[in-house]
């Protein structure tokens, strides 16, 4: 694109998306950490086999199967064609993948761990790590590089980018051509994204504990690809006119976002009557725990208030 065809400035509801998802990014693993720490007594600890999870399996161990795949021959014909074929492999390899290594580090830490709170804690340190990877640094990114071009200019700052003029172009773009839609269904995946961790920790927690069905893996891993799937889906089949090109990617975020809404809402329900009918001693276990924490004196109060 010309840089005649971009504005001098970013739209200021942009940026206020921006600073808006990057605050959110921060707050809900905040958040999290809260909640499995007061409400479900879950100890630190698990926190940090979340994130080796997300690092070392729904991170490494997916791009180096996606990097296997693409070697094979004809694939990366397919991958460079974004064939539907080729996003529902990558969707049900992701699937298969995340679940396989969150049952098997998830395993591991049960044997120290096995109060209720530790798949709580655990799905956090999985969510907490995507989003400060995935989300808090793009977005805090584009909230600066905003700010600066509407406090400078485009046009001055490709003036003193100097031989990076085409890069620094190629960068600042999306923030002009990529619809709004597409950066507020980003911050409204982000509590579904919190969602999902928790809802399939607590359901494999559950198998691993010994109570519920193997079967309930399977239903886990086909809800996580119905999650999945529509994100892969958003951006395939787009129309190549560009008049039509941004209403086809704001009909794709909302389906995507409605159907991603959907497979988390059946994970939480799926995790809720697993709970309730496998974990009935740890649920009471956690109750009598809670009390007990709650009877315990406060010495940091004024006993004469």
């Amino acid at each position: 694109m010309n840089i005649t065809d971009l504005p001098s400035s970013v739209p200021i509801y942009n940026v206020i998306i921006f600073a808006v998802t990057a605050i959110i990014s921060i707050a809900l693993p905040i958040f999290a950490f809260q909640i499995s720490r007061r409400h479900f007594l879950a100890r630190w600890q698990t926190f940090f086999p979340g994130i080796a999870d997300y690092l070392l399996v729904e991170y490494g161990t997916y791009m180096f199967a996606t990097f296997i795949i693409l070697l094979l021959p004809g694939m990366e014909n397919i991958a460079n064609n974004q064939t539907p074929l080729f996003v529902i492999l990558l969707c049900v390899m992701r699937s298969a993948i995340s679940e396989a290594g969150r049952f098997i580090i998830l395993s591991r830490t049960h044997l120290t761990y096995p109060n209720l709170g530790t798949p709580m804690m655990f799905a956090a340190g999985v969510a907490t790590t995507c989003s400060l990877l995935l989300v808090t640094g793009v977005y805090f990114q584009n909230l600066t590089v905003s700010m600066a071009i509407n406090e400078n200019g485009l046009h001055t700052l490709l003036e003193n980018a100097n031989e990076q003029q085409a890069a620094f172009l190629e960068m600042v773009e999306p923030l002009f051509t990529t619809p709004a839609a597409h950066y507020i269904a980003t911050s409204l995946d982000l509590p579904l994204l919190f969602v999902v961790h928790a809802a399939c920790s607590l359901v494999l927690f559950a198998v691993i504990a010994g109570r519920a069905p193997k079967k309930y893996i399977f239903f886990t891993a086909a809800l996580r690809l119905l999650y999945e799937l529509p994100k892969g889906f958003q951006f395939l089949g787009e129309s190549q006119d560009s008049t039509n090109a941004a209403y086809s990617a704001l009909s794709n975020i909302y389906v995507s976002l409605a159907v991603s809404a959907l497979a988390a809402g059946c994970l939480a329900y799926l995790a809720w009557f697993a709970t309730k009918t496998y974990m009935k001693e740890s649920l009471a276990q956690l109750r009598n725990d809670t009390e007990r924490a709650k009877a315990f004196p406060n010495f940091n109060t004024n006993p004469q208030k």
